[in-house]
């Protein structure tokens, strides 16, 4: 029972991993977005990456949103 809940957080977690680098990638500066929000927006993705422990360093991050 136990193993089952485990592989099913990690299924969830693995889900969530591949849609915020997806987001990540695709993070685009709109017309009615403020640069502050925008850069915030790929902060909180980075954070969130992180706590699912796949870091982006700062350098990567500023090539995925330019």
């Amino acid at each position: 029972m136990l193993r089952a809940w485990g592989r099913l957080l990690e299924a969830r977690d693995i889900a969530q991993l591949l849609r915020l680098m997806e987001e990540l990638s695709s993070l685009k500066k709109g017309d009615d977005r403020s640069i502050i929000k925008f850069t915030s927006r790929a902060k909180m993705i980075r954070d969130e990456l992180a706590m699912l422990g796949n870091p982006v360093d700062d350098d990567t991050l500023a090539l995925r949103v330019l």
